[in-house]
């Protein structure tokens, strides 16, 4: 079952004929996986993160779109440590190409963190700021819903993670349904 769904998505990006699917005045819902890699600084190794997230977009132009989107990630970094970060983004994407089979955009996003860290019995609570850019590419597969790549980089505020990680990237995979 797992195959066969991973193959319908494999074959949704590179099959069929898409028509342009970004229109001016659509509103898109979207719901991704990440996986992110964060930069550790000398005292701290490299982590890697699996998140998922929300999100909802309005395009404002035939190429430029706006959008929010809200997620969460948790890290198991040991028997006595948890990691849970919420975290809501302001994103704005220029489609490159928007009347190709595959929409190539560029972008950036702005971030706020709040992230809760336990260490055996002492707890820490912490908010941050990231800003960085965005890559991707968006694929029409019916009328209504897109399948997207995107990838990000994120340079982190001073308070995040308590000073250990600089910056991170990240690949998103999602699907959007939209609205006209």
């Amino acid at each position: 079952m797992k195959r066969s769904i991973f193959l319908i998505c494999v074959l949704a990006l590179f099959t069929g004929n898409a028509s342009a699917a970004i229109k001016q005045g659509d509103y898109d819902y979207d719901f991704n996986f990440r996986w992110s890699s964060e930069s550790g600084t000398t005292s701290a190794s490299d982590r890697e993160i699996f998140e998922i997230g929300f999100g909802l977009s309005k395009q404002v132009t035939r190429r430029i779109q706006l959008g929010i989107a809200v997620g969460h990630e948790e890290r198991e970094l040991g028997t006595t440590t948890d990691d849970d970060v919420n975290f809501f983004d302001l994103k704005l994407r220029y489609f490159v190409l928007p009347d190709a089979t595959y929409m190539p955009y560029v972008g950036g996003i702005y971030r706020w963190y709040d992230r809760d860290l336990t260490i055996g019995a002492a707890k820490t609570d912490k908010s941050d700021k990231a800003t960085g850019f965005l890559l991707g590419v968006r694929r029409e597969i019916t009328k209504h819903n897109d399948i997207y790549l995107e990838f990000q980089h994120l340079n982190f505020g001073s308070d995040w993670p308590v000073g250990n990680f600089d910056d991170a990237n990240k690949v998103l995979i999602g699907l959007v349904h939209q609205i006209r």
